[in-house]
C-alpha cells in the first residue's frame, strides 16, 4: 500500500499484512506531518477490486485517505527518526585536550633543563682546564727535567718526573696521566722515547683522547701541528720553549678541550 503526504508530496511504501490495527498514523520523514491514516477504506476497496474489474467499471469503495495534521514541534521527534548532531562529548575515557599553555610551560622546562646541563658541562670543562687538575708526567734527561719540573709546579701542574723508562711505563699504567711530555734523550740505553711513544700508540682511543702528547724536538718548529698530526702527538715544542712551556700548554689546552667538548658530552650522556 502506497500512502502520499499531503504536504511534502512525499511517497510511503507499507505491507498491508504489517498492520494490526484499522486506522494508524504515521510521520512523514521527510516533512515531519503527522499522517493518519485509515484502513476501512483501503481494504473496501481490495474486496471490490474483482467486481469492479469483471463489471469493467469504477470501483465503489474509496481510496484510502490520508489525513494529515500540522506538526506540533514541541513535540519530541520518534527515535526511529532523530538524527545525531554528530556532537563529541568529552568523557573519562576520552583523551583530552592538550592546551598550547600546557605545551609552552614543557618547552620552557626542557630548555631551562638544557641550559643547566650546558652550564654544568660547561663549568667541568673549565675546572679541567685548571692546571691544579692536570696530572703531567715529564719524561728526559735530569737536567732538562728538573728545570721544566720547577716551571711546571710553579705554574700550579701536579708534576712526576721518573728517573727510567720501566717508572714512567708503571705511571702511565697506574695512574692516570693527563700530559706527557718526552724527550729523545729519555733513557736512551733503552730507547725510551721509542718505547714510550708505542706504548701511548696502543692505548684504547679513550685513553688516548684523554691524554695530551707533547714531544720536545728541535728539529721541528714549535706548534707544527702537521708534523704532529703524522706522528701521533699533540704538540711539539723545541727544547729552547721549555721554559715558556706553561704558557703553551694553556694556549694548546684550550684548544685541545673546545675540540673534544661537545663530543666528550654526547659520549657522557
Amino acid at each position: 500500500m502506497i500512502i502520499s503526504c499531503e504536504e511534502c508530496s512525499a511517497t510511503l511504501q507499507l505491507d498491508e499484512t504489517k498492520v494490526a490495527s484499522e486506522s494508524f498514523s504515521i510521520r512523514c520523514p521527510k516533512c515531519r506531518t503527522l499522517v493518519r491514516i485509515s484502513m476501512r477504506g483501503a481494504k473496501a476497496n481490495v474486496n471490490g477490486g474483482d467486481s469492479a474489474l469483471a463489471s469493467n467499471s469504477l470501483p465503489s469503495a474509496a481510496p484510502p485517505v490520508a489525513e494529515t495534521t500540522t506538526k506540533n514541534w514541541d513535540e519530541p521527534l520518534s527515535p526511529a527518526y532523530v538524527q545525531s548532531d554528530k556532537t563529541i562529548e568529552t568523557t573519562a575515557d576520552a583523551p583530552k585536550a592538550v592546551d598550547n599553555n600546557d605545551i609552552l610551560h614543557l618547552l620552557a622546562s626542557l630548555l631551562q633543563q638544557h641550559s643547566s646541563n650546558a652550564e654544568s658541562s660547561k663549568s667541568g670543562t673549565q675546572s679541567e682546564k685548571s692546571p691544579a687538575k692536570r696530572k703531567i708526567l715529564l719524561c728526559f734527561g735530569a737536567e732538562l727535567r728538573n728545570v721544566t719540573a720547577q716551571v711546571l709546579s710553579e705554574a700550579g701542574y701536579t708534576v712526576s718526573a721518573p728517573e727510567s723508562l720501566t717508572q714512567a711505563i708503571e705511571t702511565l699504567r697506574e695512574l692516570r696521566t693527563d700530559i706527557v711530555v718526552f724527550a729523545p734523550n729519555f733513557a736512551p740505553q733503552h730507547s725510551g722515547a721509542v718505547v714510550l711513544q708505542k706504548h701511548i700508540n696502543s692505548l684504547n682511543s679513550y685513553e688516548r683522547r684523554h691524554m695530551f702528547v707533547v714531544a720536545l724536538d728541535d728539529q721541528t718548529a714549535t706548534y707544527d701541528t702537521h708534523e704532529a698530526f703524522l706522528r701521533n702527538l699533540n704538540l711539539i715544542v723545541q727544547t729552547s720553549d721549555t721554559r715558556n712551556l706553561p704558557h703553551i700548554l694553556k694556549q694548546a689546552l684550550r684548544e685541545f678541550d673546545e675540540l673534544y667538548q661537545q663530543f666528550n658530552a654526547a659520549l657522557a650522556a
